[in-house]
């Protein structure tokens, strides 16, 4: 055997060996089972590659080599991009879908890796697994060698497009969430991070759902603002606000029935965009006061207070409090 073909088997002994043989870092959550699944190995084939028995006890950071394994591109961490949450207290979804199981929240700038992307959904790998969250809640970076850049003569085609009119209608929507975010409005930072909850009739709870009168409600009264509980009674209060000159925290109403009544509330985030609980999606959402729906139904704004006063009033008055029950 001459030095060059010695040479060739080596590197195709070593190429072979890494292929059959990957390591994972355990995770909050995993069991042997899962991380057998994921990676389609057998659950004896990684006691045995770790030199550990049925009865030990995995642990958070230890590193577990994976024998043999044929993990598809997602399972081995390939990523198609890094996504950063924009609001604080995202939730994540088991699927993407609402109704999907809730997952732990999210905290405002972290970032994660982004697995996967379905109409108006990203996959995220999370300390505990992987989660879905609403892509209005994240900025997406996606990996340059995924970026295709489209000659400007066919983008202005596509763009003239229903599906890409919808499309920039989604983009404004982000953008409008995200600029929210990033005022520190302490309001919007709350009322954003309603997005996702279910609708409920009658419901004032993040947790088992609220209608558009108990989402505004509710969120007020984390700035230590009190509502009344109803979108007719809450268009009573306040001072009368133009359309033209709408600020951010605004009470927005319409009237959605055949009735003159005012029967719908939500709260203006800014670029004419407001956030509620709309009863045809089932959910917490941003919509625009420019689609045709909202313009025809739409009635008029309030403006309670000033939430920012507000806001540090009602901080004050808890740090004051927590002083006192230390003391």
């Amino acid at each position: 055997m001459t030095i060059r073909t010695l040479t060739l088997a080596v590197v195709l002994f070593a190429a072979v060996a890494a292929a059959a043989e990957s390591t994972y870092t355990v995770r909050r959550g995993d069991t042997l089972r899962k991380i057998s699944k994921r990676f389609g190995v057998s659950q004896d084939a990684l006691l045995s590659a770790n030199g550990l028995e049925k009865s030990s006890e995995l642990k958070r950071g230890q590193t577990l080599t994976i024998p043999g394994s044929q993990t598809s591109s997602k399972s081995l961490g390939k990523k198609i991009g890094t996504a950063e949450v924009v609001i604080d207290n995202a939730i994540p979804h088991a699927g993407p879908f609402n109704g999907a199981k809730s997952l732990d929240p999210l905290a405002l700038g972290e970032s994660f890796r982004a697995l996967d992307k379905k109409p108006g959904w990203i996959d995220l790998e999370l300390p505990s697994g992987e989660g879905w969250v609403p892509s209005s809640l994240v900025k997406f970076t996606p990996n340059p060698t995924d970026v295709v850049t489209a000659p400007k003569p066919v983008a202005v085609a596509v763009a003239k497009t229903p599906a890409a009119k919808k499309e920039l209608k989604k983009v404004a929507i982000a953008q409008a969430i995200r600029h929210a975010a990033d005022s520190g409005n302490p309001l919007l930072t709350k009322a954003l991070a309603y997005q996702g909850v279910r609708y409920r009739w009658g419901g004032t709870s993040r947790s088992s759902g609220v209608d558009c009168s108990g989402f505004t409600t509710s969120v007020f009264k984390t700035q230590g603002i009190k509502l009344p509980r109803t979108a007719l009674e809450q268009s009573h209060i306040g001072d009368g606000v133009t359309k033209g000159d709408l600020k951010p925290g605004d009470l927005v109403f319409f009237r959605t029935s055949r009735s003159y009544r005012v029967n719908h509330v939500g709260i203006y985030v800014g670029e004419g965009k407001f956030i509620h609980a709309a009863t045809g999606a089932g959910h917490v959402m941003v919509s625009s006061l420019d689609e045709k729906y909202y313009l025809r139904c739409y009635a008029t704004a309030r403006r309670v207070a000033d939430v920012q006063t507000a806001s540090r009033a009602a901080a004050a008055s808890k740090a004051a409090t927590d002083e006192e029950v230390g003391q």
